[in-house]
C-alpha cells in the first residue's frame, strides 16, 4: 500500500469513528473534554477541547463579564455578611448596611473563572486601602478575575454616615466617662422591626427561648436623653402564670408598649413604681405583649458613672424617648437558638442565673436560669446577690452576713434545695443535709427572731430524715413552704448589693473598658 493510500486510510479513520472515543487509533488522539465528539491531542491540546467548544467558551466568558448582574449598596452589604450555610435571613439589607458603614467598609463582588471549572462570585467588604492589594493578589495566568462595586455611585465613593440617633449615641458615649464603650463592644444593630416581632411571639410555644431572650439583653445599651445605659445583669418574666408563677401582675399593664408611651411600636422601655416584696421601687423595665424584662444591674454613661444594682434603679429613663441597641453578634446568638431550640442547648443551668424571688418555691419555675450577666461582670463580686448566692459571698467583708448569721444560713438552705432541684431531680439526699446540719450546730446565737424562722423549718428536716434516706424536696416545700427563710435570707441582700455597687464604682471604667479616669 502507498503512502498516499495509508494517509487517507488514517484520516478517515478519525473522520469516521471521532463519534466513539475507544475507537480512535492514533494513541496521543482523545476526544473533546467538552463534547465528546471532535478528537484532541492530548499534549498539545492544553484545554482537551476542540476549536469549537473553546470558541463557545471564550465567548461565554466575554458575555459573563459584559452581564454581571448590578446590585446595591445595601443587596452587596446583605450578600457579604451571608452567613457560610446560607442563611441570608439573619442581616435584613438596612442592618447589614448599617453594620458596614460603621466600619467603613462597602460590598465588592469578585467574580473568579479558572480553568475547567465554573465561575465564582464571591461579596466582601473592603477598605478602599486593601482593593489594590487584593486585586494584586488575585493575579494570576490561571485566574480571570472581575471586580464590581455596587451600583450606587454615592455608595461606592464614600460610605453613607451613620443613622442621626446613632451618632447621637456616639457622641454621647465619646463624651462621658467612658469614651471608648462603643470602641469596645463592636458594632451595634437597634432595634427593628423583625426582632421587636420576635420578642413578642407567644413563648408559651417556646418556652426553652426565655433564656435566650434574657442573654440578648445582657450587654444591651439603652440611649435616652439622661445618657447611654449599658445593661448587665436582667431578668426575664413571662405575662402568662401557666408559664412563669412569678410574672409580675402589678406591671402586666404598665409595661404594655402602646402608642402614647413608647418609641416602639411592640416595646416598652423605661422606668415605672412597682411593688416590690413588701414595698414599692423604680424599677427599668422592657416590655412586650408576652414578657417583661427586669434589669437588675446596669450603668449610665453619661458625665460621671452611675451604677444600680439590685432592683430599685437610680434613674428616670422615658420610654417614649428611649432607643435600643444590640451586639450585631448577640443578635445573631438569639436568632441561631431560634432556628435551634431545645431544652439541652438553650438551659445552661447555673445557681448564679436563679431570679431572686421570695415565694413560689414548690414551682419549677423559680429554678430556670432567666437571670444571666454580661460577661465580664458574671462573678459573684460584680452581680446583684440572691437568695440563692448570698451565702457564697465573703465573711466579715461588707457584705451584711458572716458565717454565724441566720442570713448566710438560710441562703446556704435555699442553694442546698435548689442544688437538689437542678442536679438530683429535685431529691435532697440525707448525707448532704447532714454535713449543712453540722455548720448549724455549732452557731451558738439563735436567740434572735430571724433564727426562730430557720430553726422551725430545721426540725421539720430533722423529723423527715429520721426514716428516709432522702426527701422530695417539692413535696417537702408544699407541705412547710420556705417564705419565712426566704425572706430571712433576704435580709441581708441591701447590704450586700451596696458592697457590689462599690465594686463595680471602681472597677467599671478603670479596668474594663479602658477609659481616661
Amino acid at each position: 500500500m502507498s503512502e498516499k493510500e495509508k494517509s487517507s486510510n488514517h484520516v478517515s479513520e478519525i473522520a469516521g469513528e471521532s463519534s466513539s472515543a475507544k475507537e480512535i487509533v492514533n494513541p496521543n488522539m482523545v476526544p473533546c473534554s467538552v463534547c465528546y465528539k471532535n478528537p484532541v491531542h492530548k499534549t498539545r491540546n492544553k484545554f482537551l477541547q476542540c476549536h469549537a467548544c473553546q470558541e463557545k467558551r471564550r465567548r461565554g466568558e466575554a458575555n459573563q463579564s459584559k452581564q454581571l448582574e448590578p446590585f446595591s449598596f445595601e443587596k452587596g452589604c446583605k450578600r457579604a455578611l451571608a452567613s457560610v450555610d446560607g442563611d441570608t435571613d439573619f442581616f435584613t439589607e438596612d442592618r447589614a448596611a448599617s453594620a458596614a458603614r460603621l466600619i467603613d467598609c462597602k460590598p465588592l463582588s469578585i467574580s473568579i473563572k479558572r480553568q475547567r471549572q465554573d465561575p465564582l462570585e464571591l461579596f466582601g467588604l473592603f477598605h478602599d486601602s486593601n482593593l489594590e492589594l487584593l486585586k494584586s493578589t488575585l493575579k494570576d495566568d490561571s485566574a480571570s478575575c472581575t471586580f464590581q462595586f455596587s451600583s450606587a455611585a454615592s455608595a461606592i465613593r464614600t460610605p453613607a454616615p451613620p443613622p442621626p440617633e446613632y451618632e447621637d449615641l456616639a457622641k454621647a458615649c465619646a463624651s462621658s466617662c467612658l469614651p471608648f464603650l462603643l470602641d469596645k463592644l463592636g458594632p451595634l444593630s437597634e432595634m427593628d422591626d423583625s426582632l421587636q416581632q420576635q420578642l413578642n411571639m407567644d413563648f408559651r410555644l417556646s418556652p426553652y427561648l426565655l433564656p435566650a431572650v434574657a442573654k440578648l439583653f445582657t450587654g444591651a445599651i439603652l440611649h435616652s436623653p439622661i445618657g447611654a445605659i449599658k445593661l448587665l445583669t436582667v431578668e426575664v418574666y413571662s405575662r402568662h402564670a401557666s408559664l412563669d408563677i412569678h410574672c409580675e401582675a402589678g406591671t402586666v399593664v404598665s409595661t404594655l408598649p402602646n402608642d402614647n408611651n413608647t418609641l416602639y411600636a411592640r416595646i416598652f422601655c423605661g422606668t415605672l413604681v412597682a411593688a416590690d416584696g413588701k414595698g414599692a421601687k423604680r424599677k427599668l423595665m422592657v416590655g412586650t405583649d408576652t414578657i417583661n424584662i427586669l434589669c437588675i444591674c446596669s450603668v449610665l454613661v453619661s458625665a460621671t458613672q452611675s451604677v444600680s444594682v439590685g432592683p430599685n434603679t437610680n434613674y428616670n429613663v422615658d420610654s417614649s424617648r428611649t432607643r435600643i441597641y444590640f451586639e450585631i453578634d448577640a443578635i445573631r446568638e438569639f436568632q441561631q437558638k431560634q432556628q435551634h431550640i431545645t431544652s439541652q442547648n438553650v438551659y445552661e443551668f447555673d445557681l448564679n442565673t436563679l431570679r431572686q424571688l421570695i415565694s413560689g418555691f414548690d414551682s419549677p419555675t423559680t429554678y430556670v436560669p432567666y437571670r444571666p450577666t454580661s460577661s465580664p461582670f458574671n462573678d459573684l463580686h460584680h452581680m446583684p446577690a440572691t437568695i440563692f448566692t448570698s451565702c457564697d459571698l465573703p465573711s466579715h467583708a461588707g457584705y451584711g452576713t458572716n458565717y454565724t448569721s441566720a442570713p448566710k444560713v438560710a441562703s446556704e438552705l435555699l442553694q442546698l434545695f435548689a442544688r437538689a432541684i437542678v442536679t438530683t431531680s429535685a431529691r435532697l439526699p440525707k448525707q448532704q443535709y447532714a454535713d449543712f446540719r453540722k455548720k448549724t450546730d455549732s452557731v451558738t446565737t439563735k436567740g434572735t427572731k430571724q433564727w426562730a424562722a430557720l430553726s422551725a423549718i430545721l426540725v421539720d428536716l430533722d423529723q423527715d430524715f429520721k426514716s428516709k434516706e432522702f426527701i422530695e424536696v417539692y413535696v417537702f416545700i408544699g407541705n412547710h413552704g420556705l417564705q419565712g427563710i426566704s425572706e430571712v435570707a433576704g435580709g441581708a441582700l441591701a447590704e450586700a448589693n451596696k458592697k457590689i455597687q462599690k465594686k463595680h464604682s471602681s472597677t467599671t471604667c478603670a479596668f474594663v473598658w479602658h477609659t481616661r479616669i
